[in-house]
C-alpha cells in the first residue's frame, strides 16, 4: 500500500519534471497556462461561461494514509462519545483539584 503510493508519487514527480522543461522552451504553453490562471495578452477576448463548472486540478496527490472505513457502527459511536465526555472529565477533575489546593493554601494561611 506504502510502496504503491510512493510509486504513484515518483510518477507524477515525473510528469511535473518534464513539464517544468517544457515550461522553459515552450512559449505557447506559458501562454495557455497563463491563461488557465487569468492572465491574457493585450488584445485577447475573453468570454466567461457561468453555467460551466471550473476545470478540476491536473494533478493529484499521493495518498500517503488510507482511511479504512469502521465496520463496526457502536465502535464508532462510543468513540464519539468518549471523545466528548474525555474533556468535560478532565475539565471536572482539574477542577477539583485545583479547590482542593487553594483550600489547603487557605488553611495554611490562617
Amino acid at each position: 500500500m506504502l510502496a504503491d503510493n510512493i510509486v504513484d508519487l515518483e510518477k507524477i514527480n515525473w510528469r511535473l519534471n518534464q513539464e517544468l522543461l517544457t515550461l522553459g522552451t515552450d512559449p505557447e504553453k506559458i501562454k495557455l497556462l497563463a491563461r488557465d490562471l487569468g492572465y491574457f495578452a493585450p488584445g485577447d477576448n475573453v468570454v466567461w461561461f457561468e453555467q460551466f463548472p471550473d476545470k478540476k486540478s491536473l494533478y493529484t496527490v499521493g495518498k500517503l494514509i488510507e482511511v479504512i472505513p469502521v465496520k463496526d457502527k457502536n465502535l464508532t459511536y462510543f468513540f464519539r462519545i468518549f471523545n466528548i465526555f474525555l474533556p468535560l472529565l478532565f475539565y471536572v477533575i482539574s477542577g477539583l483539584i485545583w479547590r482542593e489546593k487553594t483550600r489547603d493554601y487557605q488553611g495554611i494561611r490562617s
